[in-house]
């Protein structure tokens, strides 16, 4: 008897704990291509989850969506957790489960497997997802600005102000800027970064995938998988070269992780 109380009360307190971390969070990021689903938004998949979240009170996104001014994933990206499915399907049983991470991709939140046994793809991945939520719920999520932390913030950099003792005169030097300023990302597509096992895939605003990326040692440089070329950044833009025809192509874009 006392060994399930000990049990009993492990679990309510750390139901207690998952929610009040999931609280100091405002958004939640989901991912538009799952890894056990061929395409983006595969089954909608990526919009049921979505809508799921939204439905339980969070502000939710999915990560090719247009996000809120005060949610820029490139800088204040800890504002937001990160929602994705992981599939423990057998051939008989369809097996969800919903896991939340923060901007540092530290696991946060684990739902419990939801299941169906429904032949149909699409109607055997709305059920098992449904009951997945169902655990979700019991986290009674309502963003709380009081437990926001540090982490959660851009970082404010306080300036010290040092008074020199003798006024010297420098030269003036000029620097020559060698990466557009914002008002010239202007004319810059935007693309949208979807991951995989060995890279990234890169789309438009219509989910048309243009490039397929491959992972390399530098963290701002990949390979252009199958365009015999790279994609390295340059400031506030990336800028993807490859041949085609004979030519070399240079093209720049803005994109979105």
């Amino acid at each position: 008897m006392k060994n399930f109380l000990y049990v009993l009360f492990s679990v309510l307190f750390l139901g207690v704990c998952q929610g009040q971390e999931v609280n100091k969070y405002e958004y939640v990021i989901v991912d538009s291509q799952f890894g056990f689903v061929k395409k983006v938004d595969g089954y909608d998949t990526s919009t049921l989850t979505k809508f799921l979240f939204n439905k339980l009170g969070y502000k939710a996104y999915l990560d090719t969506d247009e996000t809120p001014e005060n949610l820029t994933l490139n800088t204040n990206r800890c504002k937001a957790l990160f929602a994705t499915a992981v599939s423990k399907s057998n051939w008989l049983t369809t097996r969800i489960i919903i896991e939340l991470r923060d901007c540092n991709n530290k696991l946060i939140y684990t739902s419990e497997v939801g299941e169906s046994r429904i032949k149909d793809y699409k109607r055997s991945y709305r059920q098992a997802f449904r009951n997945a939520f169902q655990s979700v719920s019991k986290l009674n999520y309502k963003f709380d600005k009081s437990l926001v932390t540090t982490t959660n913030e851009t970082p404010n950099v306080e300036k010290t102000v040092v008074t020199p003792k003798k006024e010297v005169k420098k030269p003036k030097i000029i620097t020559k800027k060698t990466t557009p300023s914002n008002e010239n990302l202007k004319g810059v597509s935007l693309l949208y970064a979807q991951k995989n096992s060995n890279g990234y895939q890169l789309a438009n605003k219509k989910s048309e995938v243009l490039f397929v990326l491959l992972n390399t040692s530098q963290e701002n440089k990949f390979i252009i998988k199958d365009k015999n070329g790279t994609l390295t950044k340059s400031g506030s833009i990336w800028i993807a070269e490859y041949y085609k025809n004979g030519k070399l192509i240079t093209e720049n874009y803005q994109i979105k992780f």
